[in-house]
């Protein structure tokens, strides 16, 4: 059975069961999508749509538009894939057997323990969700921002998780990567750093393990008034007086 592709994680897009990109113009309509791929069984009711996507017009007026973006979308979907989307007078739902959404797919990776689930994970991530995406509704921003906020973390503890991968196995190289994502996820996230200390310890290069806790200690100081915690202090400590004989690799969450 072939099945239709959507990507939410940056851009969005819709793939076609014959392979081809198809365009969705309206971006209540992708927002219709969103809200049903992160919901349970890929189901809402229609009142939550309404309520988060023409939350500043009248109930008449709201189900008027959400009639118009559901006959657009099952004229686009539907035409491709029958029984895609599924429509009655409360519910609506895409049918989970005709689909594969990245959204999806990314959580399940993302809750394995297996270092090559979490690697694909990774790769998955291809940005915030729906990161062009602008509607000007108050209640889509905070369901939107709660959304992305949850697999921005998810994308986050991926990171984290691999970077005890390769640390259990002394593998300097994408240890760094790890770490140099992690920064560029959020340069004020701790792991980031402390990943690419213990990288560069690994690899002898101690001056550099040394000036990435300094541009840290400095950073947070002068971004949130704080210090680095004492276990990232101890570490840099270790690493200054050349106590950090790292051999082989640097168990997680410890520097001796």
């Amino acid at each position: 059975m072939k099945k239709s592709r959507f990507y939410l994680l940056g851009n969005f897009r819709y793939i076609c069961t014959a392979g081809s990109v198809s365009t969705m113009t309206s971006s209540r309509e992708v927002a219709v999508i969103a809200i049903l791929a992160l919901s349970h069984e890929y189901s809402c009711a229609r009142s939550k749509i309404i309520d988060l996507l023409w939350s500043d017009r009248c109930s008449e007026q709201g189900r008027s538009s959400l009639r118009h973006a559901l006959w657009s979308l099952k004229r686009i979907l539907n035409n491709d894939n029958p029984g895609l989307l599924q429509i009655d007078r409360r519910r609506i739902c895409l049918n989970a057997e005709a689909c594969i959404m990245d959204t999806r797919n990314f959580t399940d990776l993302a809750a394995s323990t297996r270092q090559e689930d979490l690697q694909q994970a990774v790769s998955m991530y291809r940005g915030e969700l729906l990161e062009a995406l602008n509607i000007n509704d108050r209640q889509w921003e905070s369901w939107l921002g709660i959304e992305r906020t949850r697999l921005e973390m998810k994308y986050a503890q991926c990171l984290q998780s691999l970077g005890g991968h390769y640390r259990a196995c002394g593998d300097a190289g994408n240890l760094i990567d790890t770490g140099l994502q992690l920064i560029a996820h959020d340069p004020l996230w701790e792991e980031g750093h402390r990943a690419l200390m213990e990288a560069y310890t690994l690899t002898h290069q101690k001056s550099l393990a040394l000036k990435q806790y300094e541009s840290y200690r400095d950073l947070i100081h002068r971004e949130l008034h704080s210090h680095p915690e004492i276990a990232l202090q101890q570490l840099y400590e270790l690493i200054k007086s050349g106590r950090s004989n790292f051999p082989r690799a640097i168990p997680a969450g410890r520097a001796d």
